[in-house]
């Protein structure tokens, strides 16, 4: 029984992981028609970025990176927003917490500016869970508040 658990475990994984990529490589393959900066182009990188949280967060940081240069020469403030928050991600999957919270004190910013309050309200939350993990429950209450 452990066996079957064991393969069908790994099966799955391998699977799981083997449709992830082939998902990348097609937003990829879309990204390379798209060579003019748009809200599509920016939504693009974002979205292979995130696929690359998992396995390589520097990745997921270069392609975050982009769509905020992207957004900001398109002045696409929803755009920034989101990328500034996909950088923090990937730093935080990291655990480099100044830069995290440095990113997503940014994606706050803009998130608030076009009031967006759910993005706003996710960014509170997750800014104070990287305070709490320091240790610092007191600001990691304010930010939960």
């Amino acid at each position: 029984m452990l066996k079957k658990i064991f393969l069908l475990t790994w099966f799955l994984n391998y699977a799981f992981n083997g449709m992830a990529q082939t998902n990348i490589d097609s937003l990829k393959k879309i990204l390379q028609s798209k060579t003019q900066d748009d809200t599509n182009r920016i939504s693009l990188l974002l979205e292979i970025g995130k696929g690359y949280l998992d396995t390589d967060p520097n990745k997921t940081i270069q392609y975050a990176s982009q769509a905020k240069d992207a957004a900001t020469r398109i002045n696409y403030k929803k755009g920034l927003a989101l990328a500034l928050k996909d950088i923090g991600l990937g730093h935080y999957t990291q655990g480099h917490n100044v830069e995290t919270l440095e990113n997503w004190e940014q994606s706050l910013l803009y998130f608030d500016s076009i009031q967006d309050r759910s993005n706003v309200a996710r960014l509170l939350t997750n800014i104070g869970a990287v305070y709490f993990n320091n240790g610092d429950e007191a600001k990691a209450l304010e930010y939960h508040l």
